[in-house]
């Protein structure tokens, strides 16, 4: 005999062995299992995904779009950017930021001449 059929002889053995074994867990299991049909389960599958996927990608898209439309109305000055609708922080708090930055480098600089 050849190993082909010393290799095929093994895998029947093998699918002689699991199918029984097969068998003997479906003896055991409830037959209400097999009544499932498998177009139930790919209908409830393809459900499933319109309902739980598709709502994401939508919103996905929309805060996409939304992002696409507010950056080129802001590059090609289609509304008054004084608008408060731009403004994403107070603006006294914007240039207290700009003032702490300007005092603590102002102060590193005196730190530094005293040294000097």
């Amino acid at each position: 005999m050849s190993d082909n059929d010393d290799y095929e002889s093994d895998m029947v053995d093998r699918i002689i062995k699991s199918d029984t074994i097969l068998n003997k867990i479906r003896t055991l299991l409830p037959s209400s299992i097999y009544s499932i049909d498998f177009t139930k389960i790919i209908s409830f599958a393809t459900s499933s995904s319109i309902n739980l996927v598709l709502p994401f990608i939508n919103g996905f898209m929309l805060g996409m779009g939304e992002l696409f439309a507010h950056e080129i109305s802001w590059r090609y000055h289609w509304f008054n950017h004084n608008n408060a609708g731009y403004k994403i922080f107070p603006v006294s708090r914007k240039y207290a930021g700009i003032n702490a930055g300007r005092e603590e480098k102002s102060a590193t600089q005196n730190k530094a001449a005293q040294f000097i």
